[in-house]
């Protein structure tokens, strides 16, 4: 079991749809810009991990508004940035790795 979620960015709320492997709405609600409503939001995905197994969240805007809740959620949830930025797929540049 899976579960995919999205936030649809804004500059003063976000909108976090979160759906199933089997495409059941499990959540569909605004959180607001500032970093308790985010954390709660991410508490939440937590939740339905917990419950779903992997969660996936993909947000679909990069940098400026998007600010607070990328770094907040790149240190709580797997973000996978299944974003088109100037119509071709994000990547961050230079690729970004994995130092040991």
């Amino acid at each position: 079991m899976s579960a995919t979620a999205g936030f649809d960015i804004a500059k003063e709320f976000h909108w976090l749809t979160v759906i199933d492997d089997h495409a059941r709405l499990l959540a569909g609600h605004r959180v607001d810009n500032d970093s308790a409503a985010i954390i709660r939001a991410l508490r939440e995905l937590h939740a339905v991990e917990a419950e779903h197994g992997p969660v996936t969240v993909g947000l679909d805007v990069v940098g400026g508004i998007s600010g607070l809740l990328t770094a907040l959620a790149r240190r709580r949830v797997n973000v996978l940035y299944a974003i088109l930025r100037d119509r071709q797929p994000y990547q961050a540049r230079p690729p970004l790795h994995l130092v040991t």
